[in-house]
């Protein structure tokens, strides 16, 4: 469900729900903290062929909304995201 987030207009209720489901998920086990590192600075080709190819849109607003929220949520929680 995570990935088709990013198909999901950036407004849907899901996305706030999911982010709230992640985020529970990364406060309760803080040792998982660089895999929510590691989805934000993904360095595989098809990521850096995506950005290449779309530069300076944002192709999957649904996606960066998650992302995004889930962090918020987790610093707010006091869990320090490198």
């Amino acid at each position: 469900m995570t990935w088709a987030a990013g198909n999901w207009d950036p407004d849907d209720p899901r996305i706030e729900e999911l982010a709230t489901e992640v985020a529970e998920h990364f406060i309760a086990d803080p040792s998982l903290i660089p895999t929510l590192s590691g989805l934000r600075n993904r360095e595989d080709g098809d990521t850096r062929k995506e950005l290449l190819t779309h530069h300076g849109e944002d192709q999957r607003p649904g996606w960066t909304r998650l992302t995004t929220l889930i962090e918020q949520k987790v610093r707010a929680a006091g869990v320090d995201i490198p």
